[in-house]
């Protein structure tokens, strides 16, 4: 990125740092491609590159739609959530797609919680991310990226793209981590209501209790939910 930053200012070419990024990406590494992307990106944008202009010349989704989608998540707001898949079923997305970009965005954002320097700024954001990395908790962000790694290899046995990515989505939710006035003992509530989440109560919490004894390093309880809830786990901290 850094030559074509170079190549860029001495032609006087006003362009978008997101954009490089994008270009470079869409490169894969090969400096002739990146060249050639940058040369149809500037023909493209009439002169400029600029991030909104390349990422529709190369069907990049628009990385807004993913912000919003883990905005929404640190909200817990399953609404917000659900509208955002919405507008994104519009523009008939890549749903897969949509799914690696969020859990690249969830790895950023451990990345800023753990070591803030080594953010990267690959669609200007780097503000933005490190902003948002204050609003989850270490375990909330691990959590949900080892889900939409899971859920993302259950796609190919969905009935379809869009009911996969709104069950992954939800499901981070469902199993987010609360921790009560007892140190000792995690609870974890369903963020949405039931009727929202009785499909993920009925098909997958009986499967799949298996992803939090991995993701907890101690013995989980399942004791039987409660009304208004879509399930309750205690954990005992290991003396």
């Amino acid at each position: 990125m850094e030559h074509l930053t170079y190549v860029l200012g001495e032609e006087g070419v006003a362009f978008d740092e997101s954009a490089l990024w994008l270009l470079g990406k869409a490169a894969e590494g090969s400096m002739r491609d990146a060249m050639s992307l940058t040369d149809q990106a500037i023909a493209f944008g009439q002169g400029a590159v600029r991030h909104a202009d390349v990422a529709a010349m190369l069907g990049t989704l628009d990385h807004r739609h993913i912000l919003a989608l883990a905005e929404a998540l640190a909200d817990v707001d399953v609404q917000r959530l659900l509208a955002e898949v919405a507008q994104l079923a519009e523009q008939g997305p890549d749903f897969a797609a949509v799914l690696d970009e969020l859990s690249s965005m969830l790895h950023r954002l451990a990345v800023a919680q753990m070591v803030p320097d080594a953010v990267d700024n690959s669609h200007g954001d780097r503000d933005v991310i490190l902003q948002l990395a204050s609003r989850f908790t270490a375990e909330d962000i691990q959590l949900y990226y080892q889900i939409g790694i899971q859920g993302r290899g259950d796609m190919v046995h969905a009935p379809d793209l869009r009911s996969a990515l709104e069950m992954t989505l939800l499901r981070m939710l469902a199993f987010r981590p609360r921790v009560c006035r007892n140190h000792h003992v995690r609870s974890y509530h369903c963020a949405a209501s039931p009727q929202k989440l009785g499909l993920l109560q009925k098909l997958w919490l009986p499967q799949k209790l298996w992803l939090m004894r991995r993701m907890l390093p101690c013995r989980l309880l399942i004791r039987p939910h409660h009304p208004g809830t879509l399930a309750r786990s205690e954990v005992s901290a290991r003396s």
